[in-house]
């Protein structure tokens, strides 16, 4: 009779090692889902990252070209200022010339004038 209820404890006992491993399995099943669902979502999260960062380059790239372009139309413009410069000072000096030369020729014609105007007095 012992033995018996030895062996029902036994029975018992191996039923209830039975379900806690079943569970456990269970449990390890789940966890080991968890952590796919885990690496997915990782691997998704660093897809995006190296997306990002491949515009974060190109943006960086762009901003470069811009900076340059930027920098060679600042230099475009230097020169044509300094050229528009040398023009307008060309260009004052030309009118003063023209004026200059106004006057002479009005100079002249007067003188001219006032020869004219004695020469018929003596005729």
């Amino acid at each position: 009779m012992a033995e018996c209820q030895d062996k029902a404890v036994l029975l018992g006992d191996v039923q209830s090692y039975k379900r806690e491993l079943l569970a456990r399995e269970q449990e390890l099943a789940d966890l080991r889902r968890s952590v796919e669902q885990i690496d997915a979502a990782k691997d998704e999260m660093q897809a995006e990252l190296d997306a990002k960062t491949e515009e974060l380059v190109a943006a960086r790239q762009q901003l470069d070209r811009q900076a340059r372009d930027f920098s060679n139309v600042q230099h475009q413009m230097s020169m044509v200022a300094g050229k528009e410069d040398s023009v307008l000072r060309r260009l004052s000096e030309r009118e003063h010339e023209i004026k200059t030369l106004r006057g002479e020729l009005q100079a002249v014609r007067q003188a001219l004038e006032e020869q004219s105007q004695l020469a018929q007095a003596k005729a």
